[in-house]
């Protein structure tokens, strides 16, 4: 474990630090929150201590600190990067970790900026880190930010509805700690039973039951019509009421 995050509640640098991210970004600042709140709930489903979640939390507000370093024209351009610009985005790891590495925070929380762009499977970056050898918080705060980041809005693109992103992330099981991934899915799944949803042939339905072996496609009760999304291709949610 590494130093107690508390010995950070008091010094004003991680409040400058945001504050700094706000000004720099605002989408950066709303997406960096974002995925604080989702580490926050993911790290209470796995039973974490309330130290560790301070230390979880943290990591994700600061996960992307890194893109301080970036280029502004590169943060803010509202499009579409070319292949040169994402590779300048991918720096943000190392700036990160190196912004944060003398910090006086728990260490887990450099980890998880170096590392949130790693995956499980080694197809990652920057380091190509697999498996165990990628920090545990920093496999968390990964998922976070890729549901954050596939959920909302951008100037190119609207928001993926989240039963498409959590099929995507279950088609990819393989990039994320499978721990994590599950417990993420089910819960966040189950967290939409009993809610109103819109259907990609028009109609408005009710999701009911989870199937298990594919949580993204549940039972949804759509009038007289009963869907099991698991078994019907071509159906699926596209909007959540």
């Amino acid at each position: 474990m590494g130093e107690d995050v508390t010995k950070a509640r008091n010094p004003l640098h991680l409040l400058d630090m945001m504050l700094c991210i706000r000004s720099y970004d605002d989408i950066t600042y709303a997406h960096s929150m974002n995925v604080a709140l989702i580490c926050n709930i993911i790290g209470r489903w796995l039973g974490f201590s309330e130290d560790d979640l301070m230390v979880l939390v943290t990591a994700g507000l600061l996960h992307d600190i890194g893109k301080l370093k970036i280029p502004p024209e590169i943060i803010k351009k509202p499009g579409r990067l070319t292949n040169e610009e994402f590779l300048v985005i991918r720096g943000h790891p190392g700036y990160g970790f190196d912004i944060l590495k003398n910090k006086n925070l728990d260490s887990r929380i450099a980890n998880a900026a170096l590392q949130h762009h790693e995956r499980y499977d080694g197809k990652g970056y920057p380091d190509k880190l697999k498996g165990p050898e990628i920090d545990f918080f920093a496999s968390i705060v990964a998922v976070a930010d890729v549901y954050d980041a596939m959920t909302s809005n951008r100037s190119y693109r609207k928001g993926i509805c989240p039963f498409d992103v959590l099929e995507q992330m279950e088609r990819e099981k393989a990039s994320y700690e499978p721990v994590v991934l599950h417990k993420f899915i089910n819960n966040t799944a189950e967290s939409y039973i009993n809610n109103e949803v819109i259907l990609s042939n028009g109609e408005r339905g009710r999701v009911v039951l989870l199937n298990k072996n594919f949580l993204s496609r549940p039972l949804v009760i759509a009038g007289s019509n009963t869907y099991d999304l698991s078994k019907t291709d071509g159906l699926y949610i596209e909007n959540i009421v």
